[in-house]
């Protein structure tokens, strides 16, 4: 029994160092690149009009910064474009032209990377959450388009997103290497959407992408 026990321990402890030996040592990276983002969200129903939906559509064009270290990723992305409203009201929808929006997105994402062709390539799931900070939303006037909206002013349509996807880093020579990403979101209502969301009994929350191609060096 007793020598049926060690030969237990020992196969554990050998299991246990063969699945820590795949853990990749902890190492700092720095980078930026490229980017797109499109978020849509707004107002869903009401008690009234359960099928109905008024929001915005954002796609922005940008680029972005990150420091990371080998389990997390901390970035910065700046990004503006084209804004629109969009409504359904019944069985007739459309979509109305605002103007365009300018955004800054700080996230933290999760992430454990997997090794292959000898560590040159590492790809790695990625979980986490960012803030949105829209700076402006202007029409064509030059004027924040959401005043006639009743909302104060851009900033109100700021939202907090629940992010998720997968990315990988390709290495080019060296300590470069390339590092891509495509990730999906869910967002919870803006000030401005929770406001109009509690006026007519409805909810507030919204989703989107985003995908992220850049440069990075590891140290």
């Amino acid at each position: 029994m007793k020598r049926k026990i060690m030969f237990a321990l020992i196969f554990a402890a050998f299991a246990a160092g063969g699945i820590f030996a795949q853990v990749p040592p902890v190492r700092f990276s720095v980078g930026g690149g490229a980017l797109f983002d499109f978020d849509r969200g707004g107002v869903h129903g009401g008690v009234y009009t359960p099928e109905n939906f008024i929001g915005t559509s954002n796609a922005g064009f940008g680029g972005w910064l990150f420091a990371d270290a080998t389990f997390a990723e901390l970035s910065v992305a700046f990004m503006g474009g084209p804004s629109s409203l969009v409504w359904r009201d019944g069985g007739i929808s459309g979509t109305n032209r605002l103007g365009d929006f300018f955004a800054i997105n700080i996230g933290l994402l999760g992430k454990f990377p997997f090794a292959f062709r000898g560590g040159n390539v590492f790809v790695f799931p990625l979980l986490g959450a960012g803030y949105n900070i829209v700076v402006f939303e202007r029409g064509v006037c030059g004027t924040d388009t959401f005043q006639y909206l009743d909302a104060n002013a851009a900033e109100e349509l700021s939202s907090f997103r629940i992010k998720t996807g997968i990315g990988g880093d390709f290495a080019i020579r060296g300590n470069l290497f390339i590092r891509a990403s495509v990730l999906g979101f869910f967002r919870f209502g803006s000030r401005w959407e929770r406001e109009l969301a509690g006026s007519i009994d409805g909810s507030a929350r919204g989703f989107g992408g985003t995908a992220k191609v850049g440069v990075g060096f590891r140290f």
